[in-house]
């Protein structure tokens, strides 16, 4: 399947390949850019998660995109991920960001799942969002404020998550604007 590209005003969203495999896991490899996920990735790690982002858009059409500044240099990502039924809120759609640690506080975390977040609505037809973060992750906290995302502590959880420990996560909901409200929140037939 062939996918377009997102160009915002300084940004080119593009789909995961096998070409992204090093920057993405020196991303990954940053105690600072991990710190809210348990500490950094080891390479193989990094590699079983960039196929996961790559197969994402052949099984459901949507995913992380690649994020990169006009010089097409890699950045981060964005974008949305399915998760399965066994997560803690059950089967949803999940918006989510990370960014090399040079690349914090110029927006391009905001801009880029803007895009991404229209993307999903407009050609995947999906209607209901979520987002979580740690709860403080400031950073990923003011970016779901920035996006207008609803803060839902309904559905706030806790997980475990590698490499060992417990991660309780803060619940955000975003949901595309439909004329009929009763219509269910999930992705349009």
């Amino acid at each position: 399947m062939s996918l377009p590209q997102i160009k915002t005003l300084r940004l080119n969203l593009r789909r995961f390949a096998q070409h992204d495999a090093d920057a993405f896991a020196k991303m990954n490899a940053d105690p600072d850019v991990m710190a809210d996920l348990g500490g950094p990735l080891d390479r193989p790690a990094s590699d079983a998660k960039l196929e996961r982002y790559i197969s994402a858009f052949s099984e459901f059409g949507y995913g992380r995109w690649v994020i990169e500044n006009v010089d097409s240099v890699f950045l981060g990502y964005a974008g949305i991920m399915h998760r399965p039924g066994d997560h803690p809120l059950g089967a949803h759609d999940e918006i989510g960001w990370r960014l090399r640690r040079d690349a914090w506080g110029f927006g391009y975390a905001t801009e880029a799942a803007h895009a991404a977040l229209q993307d999903g609505f407009e050609r995947s037809g999906l209607t209901r969002v979520f987002s979580y973060t740690a709860a403080d992750n400031d950073r990923s906290k003011a970016v779901m404020r920035r996006l207008g995302l609803r803060r839902e502590p309904s559905l706030d959880f806790s997980a475990e998550y590698d490499p060992g420990g417990i991660w309780n996560g803060l619940v955000w909901i975003a949901e595309e604007a439909r004329p009929n409200a009763n219509e269910p929140c999930s992705k349009r037939k």
